[in-house]
């Protein structure tokens, strides 16, 4: 996996400048920061939180042409773009990133605009999820059903922005890790780590001037565990806020967290021992059903000079497995008659007859 950093103004400064993270291996840049940038040394990723990807066809050309002024002669990446509704809807009016709501007019639009753009500029677009104050925990699901069309219907790629999930499930007071299963995890090209704020009212709001939050670091931790997490994935730290000039020591930190984090990858995906015991537990629990399907089982094979565990292993050694067969824990199983398969309890008491006549 690979290190990827928001653009800080105080990169490319001369005056309180801020080292580039080490082992960056690209940078998200909006159009402003664009112009402020003669030669990176890393690939630049164009990322704009504000787009008309869910309004009508005019307003798609017209800032599809506003885009091609900007990177003509430059070497971009990618397009990186805000999920969202329409600019001039709720705290969009306000030029903030309006809410994504997957209703069928804005997916419509939303795969008619990314196409274009693909077509247009001949690069890679990922799109992210962004919203923050969901009204419904049911429309999360909904609004992800729409971002697997979208993707689908475009070969787009996914941003994977952890502290947006963490922030719209906060203030839903739902679990963050409860969406984990609606991500496309095949699509996923990058992932963003940043903080949030709490407000006095309980609730949560992005930040991009304080460290990435214990709650990021541990979904993170959760995606590898899981093995949700491919090879080429970017993970970005969005510290873009110009005052980390102040603060070099907790965004070294970050950087040097997460550079940590990615290196021991080879080690994270979670296993279990008890995989390895399966077949024993499924025996024990097999031996305690057919004890409580014959009375006095038990007794039967001590006065046969044995044990009961012992029979049970050699009924499972010298008749089920020697042989192939397959045991059902009822009855209603054996519609099959092919020979194959035995009722447990019945089968273990035919093997006990047959090993011990008398």
């Amino acid at each position: 996996m690979l290190v990827g950093a928001g653009f800080n103004p105080h990169f490319f400064s001369k005056r309180n400048r801020i080292p580039l993270p080490d082992q960056l291996s690209l940078i998200e840049v909006g159009l402003r920061e664009l112009n402020l940038i003669s030669a990176a040394p890393v690939p630049l990723s164009l990322h704009m939180a504000r787009s008309p990807i869910a309004e009508n066809p005019q307003h798609h050309a017209a800032f599809i042409q506003n885009i091609q002024k900007y990177i003509k002669g430059r070497k971009i990446h990618s397009i990186g773009l805000h999920l969202m509704g329409q600019r001039n809807e709720g705290i969009g009016q306000l030029g903030f990133t309006s809410q994504f709501s997957a209703n069928p007019q804005i997916v419509a639009r939303s795969v008619d605009f990314i196409n274009r753009l693909k077509d247009t500029l001949s690069l890679p677009v990922w799109v992210e999820n962004a919203n923050f104050y969901t009204e419904h925990a049911e429309e999360i699901k909904r609004n992800w059903d729409g971002v697997h069309t979208i993707l689908e219907q475009t070969d787009a790629r996914l941003i994977l922005d952890i502290s947006h999930l963490v922030i719209e499930a906060n203030n839903l007071r739902q679990p963050p890790a409860a969406a984990l299963g609606l991500i496309p995890w095949g699509r996923v090209v990058e992932i963003h780590l940043s903080g949030y704020k709490k407000s006095h009212d309980g609730s949560y709001h992005d930040a991009h001037n304080i460290p990435v939050a214990e709650e990021c670091w541990a979904l993170l931790e959760t995606c590898s565990h899981m093995g949700f997490l491919l090879p080429d994935t970017v993970v970005t730290i969005e510290h873009t806020d110009p005052q980390w000039y102040q603060k070099k020591t907790e965004f070294e930190a970050d950087f040097n967290r997460l550079n940590k984090f990615l290196s021991a990858l080879d080690n994270k995906v979670a296993s279990s021992d008890a995989s390895d015991r399966a077949m024993q537990y499924a025996q024990n629990y097999l031996g305690k059903v057919i004890a409580g399907y014959v009375d006095d089982i038990r007794d039967a094979c001590k006065e046969a000079g044995s044990t009961y565990e012992h029979e049970i292993q050699d009924w499972l050694i010298q008749r089920i497995f020697k042989h192939n067969y397959r045991l059902t824990l009822s009855e209603e199983e054996l519609y099959e008659d092919n020979g194959k398969a035995f009722f447990a309890p019945v089968d273990f008491i035919k093997f006990l007859q047959e090993k011990y006549p008398s």
